[in-house]
């Protein structure tokens, strides 16, 4: 019997149906799979991150404790090597990655840490880079100090200080608790054991002959109209390619002006924390020398101040001078490292932790001890009167620091970067 058009188009229409539904049925299950394993990778990115987060923020604060652990070396009485740095370091850092070069006083490794989030695992890492400053080495070979750590050709009071070297006085010697490891010569008390006196230093005429030399040598550059900055501060780093002449300004942090020639600043130099100044010639700054914390000279000659040098700031300053330094007047509070020193009037400063410069004075000299123990690595020497206030916590070390490296780094310099 056959069967009716109606019985056909309704069995094409079931048939229909069920394949419709298997098709709606195989696309909800794909659906629904992309959905999960989506969801899964959204999970996994956000593990990934969440760890990345933690692995850094361990990181972070294993590295603030290794540098100051590392800073802390500058407080110790024992001479400072990269052994101290490598034994100090050992707990932080991955002991395969370790590298000491000896030659320039470097201290390399890899700091790592691992940050976990669900079962996901990331590891981060630093590079560190330890150097042991001991720049500039010190003064130059100069005068002899025949042998003598502190000289006065006028009074001298030592009061709670330890004087690694002989003393001379021209007047009268007070010696309240103090130490003295060399000899105490005065008028009354001549040198012994082949021991001379000390000459007299004409200081006064010292930095005023090399006035004379420099207003003719850069005659041209006093009468040049100043140059650029156009700014009284100065916010971008400055290079010169030759000889200029510079306004009244102030350095800001961390920025720095380099010349390749000498260099005159008709006015008031500022510097803020970080800065630098550099000039391959002679640098001569024409009013006030202001150090508002941390900062750097270099001259490949001289740096004359006509006006004083006085290091500021609400904490004690690390400056570093290259080159003799000619001034009317300088108040120190801080850590100074320089070489030969020349100064027309007085003296005033307050040292803190490790110094390193040859001063001569044509007037009075007064330095005192910070609140912890200071050391100054070089020679004193003041044709008016010296008054040392070591109050316990100052050591003048006399010795010919152009043979002998400083006890401690004028520096130790932690830097942090990627590998």
């Amino acid at each position: 019997m056959d069967r009716s058009p109606r019985s056909t188009e309704r069995g094409y229409a079931l048939v229909s149906v069920l394949l419709l539904t298997v098709l709606l049925f195989l696309l909800g299950t794909l659906v629904m799979r992309s959905v999960a394993d989506s969801q899964g990778m959204v999970n996994i990115s956000g593990d990934i991150v969440s760890a990345q987060a933690d692995g850094e923020t361990k990181l972070m604060l294993k590295l603030s404790d290794l540098r100051t652990q590392i800073m802390d070396l500058q407080n110790l009485e024992d001479i400072v090597t990269l052994e101290h740095v490598r034994d100090t370091a050992d707990p932080y850092v991955d002991s395969d990655s370790v590298m000491m070069d000896e030659e320039s006083q470097r201290y390399t490794a890899v700091v790592s840490a691992q940050g976990k989030s669900g079962k996901i695992t990331q590891t981060v890492q630093r590079k560190v880079e330890i150097t042991l400053s001991y720049n500039p080495t010190g003064p130059p070979d100069g005068e002899d100090n025949n042998g003598y750590a502190v000289v006065s050709q006028g009074s001298m009071d030592l009061n709670g200080t330890v004087i690694e070297g002989s003393v001379y006085a021209g007047g009268a010697l007070a010696n309240n608790q103090s130490t003295v490891n060399g000899q105490k010569v005065t008028p009354v008390t001549p040198p012994m054991d082949g021991l001379s006196l000390p000459s007299r230093l004409e200081v006064a005429s010292i930095v005023s002959e090399l006035d004379k030399q420099l207003s003719l040598s850069l005659s041209d550059l006093f009468h040049q109209a100043p140059t650029q900055p156009v700014n009284f501060e100065v916010s971008r780093n400055e290079h010169y390619t030759g000889s200029t002449t510079l306004r009244s300004l102030k350095l800001m942090d961390g920025k720095t002006i380099e010349v390749d020639g000498d260099l005159v600043i008709q006015g008031e130099l500022t510097m803020q924390p970080g800065s630098s100044l550099s000039a391959s010639g002679h640098i001569y700054i024409n009013g006030n020398l202001i150090l508002n914390g941390s900062a750097e000279i270099h001259s490949g000659e001289s740096i004359y101040v006509n006006g004083s040098m006085n290091m500021n700031g609400s904490t004690p300053t690390k400056t570093v001078i290259e080159g003799d330094l000619y001034t009317n007047q300088i108040n120190i509070n801080g850590t100074l490292t320089a070489g030969h020193i020349y100064v027309k009037s007085e003296v005033n400063g307050t040292l803190y932790n490790h110094s390193q410069f040859k001063i001569y004075s044509a007037g009075s000299l007064i330095l005192n001890a910070g609140s912890d123990p200071s050391t100054l690595l070089g020679y004193v020497y003041s044709n008016g009167s010296i008054h040392l206030n070591g109050n316990g916590k100052l050591t003048i070390e006399g010795t010919d620091i152009n043979k002998q490296p400083p006890k401690q780094p004028a520096d130790i310099v932690f830097i942090e970067g990627s590998l």
